[in-house]
Order: C-alpha cells, then sequence, then structure tokens
C-alpha cells in the first residue's frame, strides 16, 4: 500500500499520524465507521436538547420561586384605618428600582391617636404583609429585608450542586462510562426536583435546590460530552448549537409558565415534570462508542457500532475489523486511570488547562450575573426575561456562523471583547435612559451567551479522549466558583453601587479576551485520543489537522 498525496506537508502530517498511532489508511475514528452525521446523531442532539431545555428551567428558576414579591410592615391588630392612610402616614418614604414608594422592610413607630407626631422614630419590620400576586418563597418564609441574602445563598447552593456534579460526575463517566453516569444523575435530578416542591422549611428547600443542581449539571454536562464524541468535526459546532437552543427555549418559556401559574409550588413541579422523559433514556440511549474504543471494551461497543451505521445508512462491510484496528492503535490502548492531576503534568497541556480554568469561571460569572439581575432592569420582569432569553437566538447564529469560518478562537475572542465594552458602556449611560441602559446589558449577555456556548465545544476538542469528562467537567468545576459568587453581585450594587457589577463583567471579560491569545486554534482538528496527543497539541510541529489530510488522495498497489 503506497500513498499518494497532494504536497509534503501532507506527507509529513501521514508521518505525524503514524508516530501517534491514529492514521490509518481505512479508518482514523469510529466516525468513519458509522458515519459522522445522521439519524442516530439527531437523535443524541434532540435528547441533549430536551436535557438543555430542563436545566435552563431549573438553572434560572429562582428569578420566579423567589420573585419579587411586594412587601410592607404589617399593620396592628388595632390599626382600623385603610391600606392606603398606612403606607402614607406610618410607613417611610424609599427609593426602589429608582422610583419612590413606602419603604418595604420599616415602619414608624405606631401611635394609633395621631398620624402627624413629629417625632417619628423608624424600626425595623418585624412582620410582614404581601401584594396577593404571585405567591413566591419569599413571603412564603418571610425571606425579605435582611433576610433577603438567603436567596443569593439558595441559588448559591445550587450552583455549588453543580460543582460537585462537575467533579462527580466527570470521573464516573470516564471511569465507568458514560451511560450510567447520566442514569444516576437522572434520578437525583427527579427526586430532587419533588423534594424542592414539598419543601417545609427554607433550610430543606435549599438542600433540595442543591441536589437538583447535581442531577441537572451531572446529566448535562456527561451528556454534552457524548454528543460531541458523536459526531464528526465538520459537524461538530452544527449540532452542539442545535442542542444548545433547548436552553433558549426553556429560558424563554419560564417566564410564561410563572406568569401563568402565580405560584412558586406549582411551577417547581411543572420545571420538574419534562425531567420525567429522561427515564426513557434506559431504553434509548446508547453508550458512547469512542469511549468503549478508548477503554479497549471492543466487545460492548460492536453492537451499538452496528445499530449507529444501520441508522445512518452507512455501509457495514468489515465494521467489526475496522473497529478492532481503532482498539489497537495506540489511541486506544491507554486504559491507565487519569485524575485532574494527569491534565497538569506537562508543560502544554498545563497552560491551556489554567487558561481554560480562568475562563470558565469568568463567562460563568458574567453570565449567570446578567442573567439573574433582570429582576434588576427597568420595564416588566416577565417581558425582560422572555427578551433576554430571546437575545441568546442571534447569539446562537452568531456561533453556527462564525466558527466553521473563522475557526474557535477569533469568535471567541470577539465575544468577549464586544460583551465587555457593552457591560462597561452601562456606567455611561444617563439614569434618565435606562431603557438604553437595559439594552447594553442585553447586548453584552448576548455576546457573554455566544462565548459560553463557543467555550464547551473549545474546551471538549482540547481535551484528550481518556480526560474529557475530567477535563471538562473541572473546567465546569471551576466555573461554579464564578456561577456561586455572580447571586450575591445584586447585593454587593446595593451596598456600593449599581454600576460595581457591570464594571466588574466588563474588565473580567476583556482580560479574558487576552488570554485566549496564548491558547490553540481548534477548528477542523481531530479531537486527540491520549494525554500525549493533548500535550502535543496546538504545538507549531505537532497538529491534529483535519483539513490537510482530508485532502488526500488514497491508491493501492501492489
Amino acid at each position: 500500500m503506497e500513498y499518494s498525496v497532494l504536497n509534503e506537508e501532507n506527507e509529513a502530517l501521514i508521518n505525524m499520524h503514524d508516530h501517534f498511532g491514529v492514521f490509518n489508511a481505512e479508518v482514523t475514528e469510529f466516525t468513519d465507521i458509522v458515519g459522522e452525521n445522521g439519524k442516530w446523531q439527531v437523535k443524541l442532539v434532540l435528547l441533549s436538547s430536551i436535557c438543555e431545555f430542563t436545566s435552563a428551567l431549573n438553572h434560572l428558576a429562582m428569578s420566579f420561586l423567589a420573585f419579587p414579591v411586594d412587601h410592607w410592615c404589617s399593620r396592628p391588630k388595632d390599626f382600623n384605618n385603610s391600606l392606603d392612610i398606612w403606607w402614607s402616614e406610618f410607613l417611610p418614604n424609599a427609593t426602589i428600582k429608582g422610583l419612590s414608594q413606602h419603604s418595604q422592610c420599616e415602619k414608624f413607630v405606631f401611635n394609633n391617636t395621631s398620624f402627624n407626631t413629629t417625632d417619628r422614630i423608624t424600626v425595623s419590620c418585624n412582620a410582614w404583609e404581601y401584594s396577593s400576586e404571585f405567591n413566591s418563597v419569599a413571603n412564603h418564609w418571610d425571606v425579605v429585608c435582611d433576610k433577603e441574602w438567603f436567596i443569593s445563598t439558595s441559588q448559591s447552593a445550587y450552583m455549588i450542586g453543580f460543582l460537585f456534579a462537575a467533579f462527580l460526575s466527570g470521573q464516573i463517566s470516564d471511569l465507568y462510562g458514560r451511560y450510567p453516569a447520566i442514569m444516576i444523575n437522572v434520578i437525583i435530578s427527579i427526586i430532587a426536583g419533588v423534594a424542592v416542591a414539598f419543601s417545609s422549611s427554607f433550610l430543606m428547600f435549599s438542600v433540595s435546590r442543591f441536589f437538583v443542581g447535581i442531577g441537572q449539571a451531572g446529566m448535562g454536562l456527561v451528556l454534552f460530552v457524548l454528543l460531541i464524541e458523536s459526531v464528526g468535526p465538520r459537524h461538530r459546532v452544527k449540532y452542539i448549537i442545535l442542542c444548545s437552543l433547548g436552553w433558549n427555549v426553556g429560558q424563554m418559556l419560564l417566564p410564561l409558565m410563572a406568569w401563568l401559574l402565580q405560584d412558586w409550588y406549582t411551577l417547581q413541579l411543572a420545571i420538574t415534570a419534562p425531567s420525567l422523559l429522561f427515564i426513557s433514556f434506559y431504553w434509548i440511549l446508547p453508550e458512547s462508542p469512542r469511549w468503549l474504543l478508548s477503554s479497549g471494551k471492543l466487545q460492548e461497543a460492536l453492537p451499538i457500532l452496528r445499530e449507529a451505521a444501520i441508522a445512518n445508512e452507512f455501509e457495514l462491510k468489515d465494521l467489526e475489523k475496522k473497529a478492532e484496528s481503532l482498539c489497537n492503535s495506540s489511541s486506544c490502548t491507554d486504559k491507565t486511570s487519569v485524575t485532574v492531576i494527569d491534565l497538569l503534568k506537562t508543560p502544554n497541556l498545563r497552560k491551556n488547562t489554567f487558561c481554560l480554568y480562568f475562563i470558565w469561571i469568568v463567562i460563568a460569572f458574567v453570565y449567570y450575573g446578567l442573567s439573574l439581575n433582570t429582576n434588576d432592569l427597568k420595564g416588566d420582569i416577565y417581558w425582560n426575561f422572555a427578551f433576554s432569553g430571546i437575545m441568546e437566538f442571534p447569539a446562537a447564529a452568531f456561533c453556527l456562523f462564525t466558527m466553521d469560518q473563522f475557526g474557535r478562537k477569533k469568535p471567541f475572542i470577539f465575544s468577549f471583547l464586544v460583551g465587555g465594552i457593552f457591560c462597561l458602556g452601562c456606567i455611561f449611560v444617563p439614569k434618565s435612559y435606562a431603557l438604553v441602559s437595559t439594552a447594553f446589558s442585553m447586548i453584552g449577555k448576548l455576546f457573554i451567551a455566544a462565548g459560553f456556548r463557543i467555550v464547551y465545544i473549545y474546551s471538549a476538542e482540547i481535551f484528550p479522549t481518556v480526560a474529557r469528562n475530567i477535563g471538562v467537567g473541572s473546567c465546569s468545576t471551576m466555573a461554579r466558583i464564578g456561577s456561586t459568587t455572580a447571586p450575591f453581585m445584586k447585593d454587593l450594587s446595593k451596598i456600593t453601587d449599581p454600576s460595581v457589577p457591570l464594571v466588574t463583567y466588563g474588565i473580567l471579560s476583556i482580560i479574558c479576551a487576552g488570554l485566549l491569545i496564548l491558547l490553540p486554534e481548534t477548528k477542523n482538528s481531530l479531537m486527540p485520543e491520549t494525554l500525549e496527543q493533548a500535550e502535543m497539541f496546538g504545538k507549531a510541529d505537532e497538529k491534529l489537522e483535519l483539513h490537510a489530510y482530508s485532502k488526500m488522495t488514497i491508491t493501492s498497489s501492489e
């Protein structure tokens, strides 16, 4: 067998692939056996989209579960006048969202004999009354005023659940497979979601939300890795972006569900119900063939490969021989247990890993800070939230039309730069132009949302198969540092200045844009299989470029 190539560069590339053990005249990865794009991959996209949908509902639900219901100090039992009199005479004025109204947390010392005493002493409320427009956990457990930070803590508990899931699910998935890791998290997500609705205290509510975070994060993370491992490089961006649209739909439907139900308990049951669909994963979800082959589990991989090839109407000839050749290659014989420490042992992979860690922290911090801030923006809360979700469709379109054209790095850098500039721009908008400030915030979120899509694909393409879940999982763990602190930015703005969060978001985003220059381009690259390949990935003399050998013509002679 001899290879006729278009130029010397491609010949050198063949030698490099022979060195890695992944180049083969017939197959270079398992999608060459079953097809890069077909009904089998479409099924995985649909399943992942449903997971993204439920993840958005649960991730962002706290904005409506703890809906900011208007409240005020409760009236004494012997107060015999109207509510308007109570507001105007016995509650001090306060400025809330730029509007002057009655205080929500203080009252004047009550004197039923006179409404106009000169000595007005204010005291904090010890009980509250609420408007009846929404039954929120805020008024259900009186987590308002000096206890309002409880809500931020509860949202952070959910994000800490994500942190645990990113680490534990990544380890389980890489050691025992994608399928068992997903099914464990399906069970956790359903049980914890029901427990949230039937919580008897705010502590139980928060702890249950912690476990919902574990289930939703673990399921979504491993499903994402399964999907990205199951499609060819040319279709990777398209499928991941299509999958992410499930998140957009969830973010847009959540305010509609909240507006229709007007009750946190019913809303929690409604956002948990779609998770019941995941029980069907037991019968219809496959294990990752790439993981099985890289783990040397040829016999377990063969039935899945046949199923995928049949679904994609791909040729079954010599399927077992091709799979065996992959499993016998050096890229599929690294069966040692890999941990996060292995990602930090060699200089190039260590540099890539630490850069990605910082980028994930920042992008989660900024994205969730902007997403959870919609209740504080001017205008109707429901419309603001829905519009925030609508803005992510242009973000998806931006990724879809730029990542294959310009690669991963340039759109990623652009999204951080533009997102950061618009966040900083908000502080220069006069307070009288509140809608302009809201628009700037939405545009900033649009580009940060685009970056959030890119970072998942980008990270999965840098880490090797033997540690892909650990790599992406540890990145997601780092991201929880950002998402856990993000809810408290609202509290920080109240005790400092409203511009502090936006300035912070803008500066950190621009720093990340500069940091990305240090990372490699992954467009049209075969994903590394081993730690050795991941270490060489991105270096000038060693690169697994797909486009270079895709142009080869392969001929045989005696």
